[in-house]
């Protein structure tokens, strides 16, 4: 267009509009200066601008990510004056919910979130807003800390104010674990998750097909399995079927599903059966459920060992030598004698004995070692090279000391054994020690200005 035709209105001009049925409206015209941005860092060719024109007096309401600016697309809510409904609004690409600029005074609105982007939880709870005579704002949120805020406009745009209404993350985890101890973590269960279907015959029933890219999902080393995050795969409110295809080596496999209910909101619950629970962690950036899904061994005679490293000085990478020694009930040892082995759920190994009943391998934090295919009745005995460390033996949840642990099969089972490492952290080093901290933070600082100095100096053109 050519400059000459065209009257540019400086930002935050005032414009009378001539409207139906209002009658004339001021609006006041703003603009905003994208960022550059481009195919690549070098390269940034590209700029989106907005202009506004916003009707006096207007309160915005905005839906974000939690604890973000990041805007939310596709929230649900209505908004309702003395029970009368204002108007029912979902959130666009910016987050926008509602542009609102008639409303009375002194009067409460109450903005409902009837549904939540998929993959995050909506606000359970009402938000009260009261707008009084002097242009205050009040709002009122029993949600808690971090859901909404009022952030009241301060120049001369036309705008009242703004409420940011925030969804939190949403993600939905299974823990494994042995139904004897539940601190035995499972690997290598595998899943398959059906939606439930609407059928005009026999109503709302699970599907006869799993959904794609969940036809085979498997517990990891600490019997975790990612279900569904915001982040990754995400699941829509409905119901779905979590069913167990095969169970870990020497485990039962459950033959009933567990049944998951998301709400237009986000929340979960679940029905499943006796010894499944549901449990939740509300985090700073993510509300997280986790299904607690215990497993009942299939009686064979398996000695299971798992390690834990703790203290503040604890390294969890450090690997430990423990021996197990087994003998019968008269003491003999079990010497060459065919065995299996599990570690963290990885398919059985074939180990043996040697000349003294002894078995010798290498555990780490959180590692789950199973020996499986041992006779009745045979005694055993776990031992370590602990080193640093401080070790406790369990049997079966109960202490046996710091030197050893001993059970019979069957009738004992599980071992722990925790490792700890506590240590004092110095709270001042020596001079020495602290020129070389100085000089090395002025090394680095000067680093840094050279560093900012460059990139300073970098220009792109667009």
């Amino acid at each position: 267009t050519d400059p000459g035709d065209v009257t540019p209105l400086a930002p935050l001009s005032k414009v009378q509009v001539d409207t139906v049925p209002d009658g004339q409206i001021e609006y006041t015209v703003d603009y905003k200066t994208g960022e550059p941005h481009g195919s690549n860092e070098n390269v940034k060719n590209i700029r989106e601008d907005m202009i506004t024109n916003v009707r006096e007096g207007a309160l915005i309401v905005d839906l974000y990510k939690w604890a973000s600016e990041d805007a939310l697309k596709g929230g649900k809510f209505t908004i309702t004056c003395e029970g009368n409904v204002v108007g029912e609004y979902t959130s666009d690409s910016n987050g926008r919910i509602s542009i609102l600029y008639k409303f009375d005074r002194n009067k409460d609105y109450v903005i409902t979130q009837t549904e939540a982007p998929t993959g995050y939880m909506g606000l359970i709870q009402p938000v009260t807003f009261n707008v009084n005579d002097s242009d205050e704002l009040t709002l009122t949120d029993p949600n808690g800390e971090g859901w909404s805020k009022y952030l009241a406009e301060t120049s001369d745009n036309g705008i009242l104010g703004y409420i940011k209404l925030y969804n939190k993350p949403v993600a939905l985890d299974l823990y494994k674990f042995d139904k004897d101890d539940d601190g035995i973590a499972l690997a290598g269960a595998h899943f398959e998750l059906y939606r439930q279907v609407y059928s005009s015959i026999t109503g709302y029933v699970k599907s006869t097909t799993p959904m794609a890219g969940f036809e085979d999902i498997v517990t990891d080393r600490n019997g975790i399995l990612h279900i569904a995050n915001a982040y990754g795969s995400m699941l829509k409110p409905g119901v779905y079927y979590l069913t167990e295809k095969t169970a870990p080596l020497t485990y039962v496999k459950s033959t009933e599903d567990v049944v998951i209910t998301i709400s237009d909101k986000g929340v979960v619950t679940i029905v499943g059966f006796a010894g499944v629970t549901l449990t939740t962690d509300d985090g700073t950036d993510l509300y997280k459920y986790t299904i607690n899904y215990p497993n009942e061994s299939d009686g064979s005679n398996t000695l299971k060992i798992v390690k834990k490293v703790a203290g503040n000085f604890g390294n969890r990478t450090d690997r430990f030598d423990v021996t197990v020694l087994l003998t019968d009930l008269l003491d003999n040892h079990l010497a060459d004698t065919d065995l299996n082995m599990i570690v963290n759920g990885a398919d059985p190994v074939p180990v043996s004995t040697d000349s003294d009943g002894k078995i010798s391998f290498e555990i780490g934090h959180d590692d789950l070692v199973s020996i499986i295919g041992l006779p009745d009745d045979t005694k055993f005995t776990v031992t370590e090279d602990s080193g640093k460390y401080t070790p406790e033996f369990f049997v079966d949840d109960v202490s046996q000391g710091d030197t050893s642990a001993s059970g019979t099969i069957p009738a004992n089972k599980n071992v722990r054994i925790v490792n700890t490492y506590e240590g004092v952290i110095p709270t001042g080093v020596s001079n020495a020690c602290g020129a070389v901290a100085v000089a090395f933070t002025i090394a680095v600082a000067g680093f840094a200005v050279m560093i900012a100095v460059i990139r300073r100096r970098r220009q792109y053109y667009y």
